[in-house]
């Protein structure tokens, strides 16, 4: 730092001298080293932790009031530090609850890989077409997903053709084409661009609502489109508006 603000003061006025340029370089190398070592040992690092709003805003509280009790320490500013301390733990607490609540079935825009998710409280299920990395833990979104729900994985299966999931049935078709008749599914997912007749099948089955995945080319995806508008069904393409929540 000192390097080079000499620097910068010198080359004001005229060239700096090349030894001090010199200095200035190494100076700057070794920096980075150090930056570079510190950064490449992985318990310096802090990741995974989930934080949501609950904890930003009591969390918040609890730094300024402990900031200011530190200042200049009383018995009003001890009360707002000891409400900050029991707000950060109910926070943890609500959040739990309301984790422990909630269900949901996840279809995500993944193109290399249909992926789906369903979630029972803090206990995440994801299928997957190609279940050989089944302990890949460098997913990005199984990863993200986990961590902004404080959740963990119970298990990682191979995506079914017919799943129950809060009282819905929903039936997925892949690649092979292959669909049971008369099935009436609430809904129905396409992945892995099908070859079916959509027109005949949605006469057929009579789904609910259809979703199609990011593993799906673009193309045959405004077919289908054109095909739900005609029988007033509802379609979801995750490439146009993003993962599917149910």
């Amino acid at each position: 730092m000192i390097a080079g603000i000499i620097v910068m003061i010198i080359a004001i006025f005229t060239n700096p001298p090349l030894w001090i340029i010199v200095i200035f370089e190494k100076s700057i190398y070794l920096l980075n080293l150090m930056i570079h070592a510190v950064a490449s040992v992985d318990s310096f690092v802090i990741q995974n932790i989930s934080f949501n709003s609950y904890y930003l805003l009591t969390f918040y509280l609890l730094i300024i009031g402990s900031i200011i009790w530190l200042k200049k320490p009383n018995f009003t500013k001890t009360i707002f530090v000891m409400s900050s301390v029991i707000l950060v733990q109910l926070s943890f607490i609500l959040s739990k609850i309301e984790i422990e609540k909630e269900k949901e079935l996840i279809v995500y825009n993944k193109k290399d890989n249909s992926l789906i998710s369903t979630r029972i409280g803090n206990t995440v299920v994801f299928y997957k077409r190609d279940t050989s990395y089944k302990n890949d833990s460098n997913d990005r979104i199984m990863n993200s997903y986990l961590v902004g729900n404080s959740a963990s994985l119970s298990k990682i299966d191979p995506l079914k053709n017919l799943m129950y999931f809060k009282n819905k049935k929903i039936l997925l078709i892949d690649s092979s084409g292959i669909y049971p008749p008369n099935l009436s599914p609430d809904l129905l997912i396409l992945t892995q661009t099908p070859k079916i007749n959509l027109d005949r099948l949605l006469t057929q089955i009579q789904p609910k609502m259809i979703i199609a995945d990011g593993s799906n080319s673009n193309s045959i995806q405004k077919y289908w489109k054109e095909s739900c508008l005609k029988k007033n069904i509802p379609f979801h393409s995750t490439k146009e508006k993003g993962y599917y929540k149910l």
